[in-house]
Formats: C-alpha cells, sequence, structure tokens
C-alpha cells in the first residue's frame, strides 16, 4: 500500500497532471514502520534496468523525489536536539514541540487521542485544563522558558507538576476521581514522551518545529516532508500525527492552493471509524 501510495506520489511531482500548480504542490508522509521511508531522497540500489524502462513507458524518468526534508523525533535522555534515526545520521533533523505552543494552541487533547467519548467527564477536564495552560501560562522567555505564578517552567515534566498541583482550579467543579483518572494519563505521558515537550528558543523553534506552509520560518520550503514517528509510543504516535494535522487543516482554512498530499498508513488508528480521536 505505502510503495503504491508512493508511487502515485511521484507520478503526480513528475508529470504534467498537477500543471501549473505541480511546483507548489506537498506531501507530508509519515514514515509508520521501519526506516525506509527515510531515504526518499536517494535513489534505489535495487532498481533494475527493465524497471527504468516500464517507467520510460509511463512517460516517468526512474529517480528519487526531489526536494524533501526528514524528520525524526529528538532522542530521550540526550541533551540538545540530536534525531533518533538509526538508519541515517546526515540529512536528518530532530523535532520537537516548545512548550510555549503546546500552551497556546491547545495541544493537551492529542496526548488523550485514545479517549473516552467527546462527551465524556474525562473530555471535559482536558477542555478545561486546556483553557487553563492558555490563560494561566505566561511566555516564553528568551529560553524558552514559561510561567506559572513567578515561578519558571523549563521541562514537560514541570508544567504537569504544576497542572497537578492546582487540578482543582485547572478542572473547576469536576469530580476528584475524574480528575485523577486524568492526571494519571498524563503521568504517564510526561514519562513516556515528555521529552518531544519542552523549553526552546526562539532559534531552537525555528530549527526543530515541524513547518508545513509555513516552512519560511524555518528557512526552508520542502516539497515533500517524512516525518518518522516508527519508534515511538503510540500515544506519541498520535500526538505527533494529531498536531501536524491539526495545524495544517487550520492553514488550509479559506486556501485552496497549495494542494498537500498525506499520505499516512493505519489511517484505521488516527482516524477510526467509531469513537473519537
Amino acid at each position: 500500500k505505502t510503495s503504491y501510495a508512493l508511487f502515485l506520489l511521484y507520478s503526480l511531482f513528475h508529470s504534467e497532471v498537477l500543471g501549473q500548480h505541480r511546483a507548489n504542490t506537498k506531501a507530508i508522509v509519515f514514515n509508520v514502520k521501519g526506516e525506509d521511508l527515510l531515504w526518499l531522497d536517494k535513489p534505489n540500489k535495487k532498481l533494475q534496468p527493465e524497471d527504468r524502462t516500464r517507467y520510460e513507458k509511463l512517460g516517468l524518468a526512474a529517480g528519487p523525489f526531489k526536494n524533501v526534508g526528514i524528520w525524526s523525533p529528538a532522542r530521550k535522555g540526550v541533551d540538545g536536539f540530536v534525531h533518533s534515526s538509526a538508519t541515517r545520521a546526515e540529512g536528518v533533523k530532530a523535532y520537537a514541540w516548545p512548550l510555549a505552543e503546546f500552551c497556546r494552541e491547545r495541544m493537551l487533547g492529542f496526548l488523550f487521542a485514545e479517549a473516552d467519548s467527546e462527551t465524556s467527564r474525562l473530555s471535559s477536564v482536558i477542555r478545561q485544563v486546556e483553557r487553563w495552560l492558555e490563560h494561566s501560562i505566561t511566555g516564553p522567555d528568551a529560553h524558552g522558558y514559561v510561567e506559572f505564578n513567578g515561578e519558571k517552567i523549563k521541562e514537560f515534566h514541570d508544567l504537569v507538576t504544576a497542572i497537578d498541583t492546582n487540578i482543582e482550579d485547572a478542572a473547576h467543579g469536576e469530580a476528584g476521581g475524574t480528575q485523577a483518572a486524568f492526571m494519571r494519563r498524563l503521568w504517564d505521558a510526561a514519562y513516556t514522551m515528555g521529552h518531544l515537550i519542552r523549553a526552546m528558543t526562539a532559534e531552537e523553534a525555528a530549527k526543530h518545529t515541524i513547518r508545513i506552509l509555513d516552512a519560511s520560518e524555518a528557512g526552508e520550503n520542502k516539497q515533500v516532508t517524512v516525518i518518522d514517528i516508527n519508534d515511538l509510543p503510540d500515544k506519541a504516535k498520535r500526538f505527533v500525527v494529531g498536531t501536524v494535522v491539526k495545524r495544517l487543516v487550520e492553514q488550509k482554512e479559506g486556501r485552496a492552493r497549495p494542494l498537500v498530499f498525506l499520505v499516512l498508513d493505519e489511517l484505521n488508528k488516527y482516524a477510526p471509524r467509531e469513537g473519537w480521536s
């Protein structure tokens, strides 16, 4: 499925199907299994002469994708920003999310993407805490730290501590049991993927935050963006997919161009037929 989807994408980018819009059309490719898709910008060493002949019959020149950006999650337990790809060292950028953006853009709900119907009490807590974060957390400062009640918050673990300490205010009126269930899940997220949400200076955010349609902020404008999620826990995979697609949808509202193709295997995990995600 993925190989054929990529063949279709390659065909669109290397033919006249898109006409004048081809140069500005973009694609987001999530690397879900293994690391094969981290090499889309390199020639296929296994390509045989007869394969090239088949491409020629279709009016296509066999080759790698051009103008590709490769992103891999920042490695856990390492200072700074080191990507976690096991097979490719060069040409890969480490990605994470700034603490301030996490609070301001209401990203908390994507840590609970496997949950509970939109009308559940847990969902209500999530929405309340998102609003509390948006209005109670200030910053960032020059170091990327955010602040609550005069105290600097430098890591996601510190942010979760602040939420836990103030959960009665953050989720006012919700039952204690529901608040506790929320905090259990949030602490689990902090331990499994908290390294992907961190204090970042403006320069670090420009280099290590995934941008698609506003990539000029990072000094780039790639036609194909490959986002590696294969080695992340399921909770982190859903967070990455959810936040990237949310931002894309917001950017696409009210604008027909550029076209953006999204390649995502195991779609049922991220957009199930039933329930809320």
